[in-house]
């Protein structure tokens, strides 16, 4: 289960760790659908900066971020056709975070509707309709791809599990 080994992650780096199990929605690109709605709720209830990390990731050494603006993400490498990671975001509480969230919940709810899936694509549209959102790009090495070859800080192994692992996240609404 890679959101338990996620979470070991955390406790071996004294991080605080939330995990709750999703019922599965048929595939993983339909589970991100969630993503945005699930962080909504999240940063309402704990009205603090909370950091998300898809269940797909290890941590392989301290997070040693802070991010001043609203957002921060991870860009790609060129060629990649994305401008950033979904995998990895750092979410301030501010109006325009919870601006983006709404987007984003709404943006993939119609996607859902229409037979699309995934969040990266999602999140790029809902950052481009909402004008004023302050992001901040975090190191390429909070979001590598499974390459040992670099030192990163959390590495993609691209695991696709219906279950995500949040630090300082929890939903207790059923």
């Amino acid at each position: 289960d890679a959101s338990a080994l996620l979470e070991n992650d955390c406790k071996r780096w004294g991080l605080e760790c939330h995990r709750r199990n999703l019922p599965w929605c048929g595939g993983w690109a339909q589970n991100c659908l969630r993503k945005p709605k699930f962080l909504l709720d999240a940063l309402k209830h704990f009205k603090s900066s909370i950091l998300w990390i898809d269940a797909d990731m290890r941590i392989e050494a301290p997070i040693l971020i802070k991010v001043d603006g609203d957002i921060g993400l991870v860009k790609t490498p060129l060629g990649h056709g994305l401008r950033w990671y979904a995998g990895v975001i750092w979410l301030n509480y501010t109006e325009s975070t919870l601006t983006f969230l709404k987007e984003w919940s709404s943006i993939s709810a119609q996607a859902s509707s229409h037979g699309k899936y995934g969040d990266h694509n999602m999140m790029i549209a809902a950052i481009s309709s909402v004008g004023n959102l302050n992001i901040t790009d975090l190191p390429e090495e909070y979001c590598m791809r499974a390459r040992k070859d670099k030192k990163c800080v959390i590495r993609c192994v691209a695991a696709r599990s219906p279950q995500k692992v949040k630090w300082k996240l929890e939903n207790n609404r059923k």
